[in-house]
């Protein structure tokens, strides 16, 4: 019995061993760490500085959708992800997820159904870009608009 047993737990402990590890999740940073994130970052040798559209959809068809957040990076950072954003709006804050936009090429993302905040407003943006090292970075586009689109 006992000689049956090793094999099995051999093989459970180098699939185990053997398998990709995971990166760490990553805590929420809190507003003032957001409202300090550089306005550029570097990742391996390439400056990143996000240029960012607030649009806020006012047109018949469209429903009430909060705003949709574009951030576009320079052409040469195709390998860089923008994996999260933050909008701060004075002492709120509102986060969430970014996907590639696939219609525009592999340099933007976006956030869709974001804050319900007014067009007119003015936000810093923070994002979470990250490029091949593996290292997330905070950098922040102070002061943007939202733009109503009717």
């Amino acid at each position: 019995m006992r000689a049956l047993i090793t094999p099995v737990v051999l093989v459970a402990v180098a699939v185990a061993c053997s398998s990709a590890p995971t990166a760490p999740a990553q805590s929420e940073p809190t507003i003032q760490e957001l409202r300090s994130a550089p306005q550029v970052v570097v990742i391996s040798g390439l400056t990143i500085e996000p240029n960012v559209t607030l649009r806020r959809n006012f047109q018949p068809l469209a429903s009430d959708v909060g705003v949709l957040v574009t951030i576009r990076l320079p052409a040469s950072a195709a390998s860089v992800a923008v994996e999260r954003v933050w909008l701060l709006l004075g002492d709120e804050m509102w986060s969430g997820d970014t996907i590639r936009n696939s219609g525009s090429g592999p340099t933007e993302w976006v956030t869709r159904d974001g804050p319900k905040w007014s067009p007119g407003v003015t936000v810093d943006v923070v994002c979470r870009v990250r490029g091949s090292d593996g290292i997330g970075r905070l950098v922040r586009t102070a002061a943007v608009s939202i733009i109503a689109v009717a």
